[in-house]
Order: C-alpha cells, then sequence, then structure tokens
C-alpha cells in the first residue's frame, strides 16, 4: 500500500504541475499596433458593411456611452425637414475594449460620457457583447486610441 501511494504521488503529481501550464493567447503591443495600417472609416459605414472591415485596424468618430455595463460608442442619423436638421440616435453601436496597456482615470472616462471621441484599434465581428440590452454590435479590440474629437 505505501509503494502504490508513492508511485502515485511520484507519477500523478508531476504530471498535473507540468500538464497546467498557462496558454497566453497572443495580444500585439502598442507599438505594434500603431505600425498598423489605419483604415478611417465612419461609424455608419462600419457598422453596415462589417464583414468589410473584419480584423483591420480601423479609426472611428462616435458619442461615447459609458455607465455600468455599458463602454461603446455610437451615432446619430441626420435628416432635414425644410430649414431644420434634425438628429435621431441610431442605437447601432461598436463595442469598445481597451488594449490591456492603456489605463484611464475612471472620472476621466465619466467626463467624456456623451461627447464625439475618435478611437483606434482592431475591429472584431467575431464577438459581439450587449449594449444596454440592445441588438448585439462589433467589438473594437485593442483599442489604443481614445481621444475626445475637439482636440
Amino acid at each position: 500500500m505505501i509503494i502504490r501511494t508513492k508511485l502515485f504521488i511520484a507519477l500523478v503529481i508531476p504530471t498535473l504541475i507540468f500538464s497546467c501550464a498557462t496558454t497566453k493567447i497572443y495580444s500585439p503591443t502598442l507599438a505594434e499596433l500603431q505600425t498598423h495600417t489605419i483604415n478611417k472609416v465612419s461609424l455608419k459605414e462600419l457598422l453596415q458593411n462589417k464583414r468589410q472591415y473584419q480584423g483591420l485596424t480601423i479609426e472611428t468618430q462616435g458619442e461615447l456611452i459609458y455607465g455600468f455595463e455599458d463602454f461603446s460608442i455610437h451615432y446619430y442619423d441626420e435628416f432635414q425637414i425644410g430649414d431644420t436638421i434634425i438628429k435621431q440616435e441610431n442605437f447601432s453601436g461598436l463595442g469598445l475594449e481597451l488594449h490591456r496597456d492603456l489605463h484611464y482615470d475612471q472620472s476621466y472616462l465619466e467626463s467624456l460620457r456623451d461627447k464625439q471621441i475618435i478611437v483606434r484599434g482592431v475591429f472584431d465581428t467575431t464577438d459581439y457583447i450587449k449594449i444596454s440590452g440592445l441588438p448585439e454590435q462589433g467589438l473594437l479590440r485593442n483599442v489604443f486610441y481614445f481621444q475626445p474629437a475637439d482636440k
């Protein structure tokens, strides 16, 4: 019985230790992302032609929605009636996922809420997030540029 226990410990413990290696998912560095070709596209165009931009590094602009479970940008549709231009919120949005090395203070993000921002990142149509209970939309991964549009 003692030999069996020692044999078990000698074989199973090392197997468990070596088989539990952590697998890292590749994520480009900020420096690598900044060398990518950037495709400037309106948010409306991006969301209407998702397949065309899949996996590309894009720059787009929209109104920041920032809250409890919401970090996304949206756009407004505009139409004119006579001399009046009417803006209507389009509930199509783009979820944002900041690069792991890009950190912003929460108060800074809150100060940008409901303002136009410009973002750059990698567009991903293979993964979606729920935005305020609205239909699922695309995701901008590894956002490496995040600035107010008026700068």
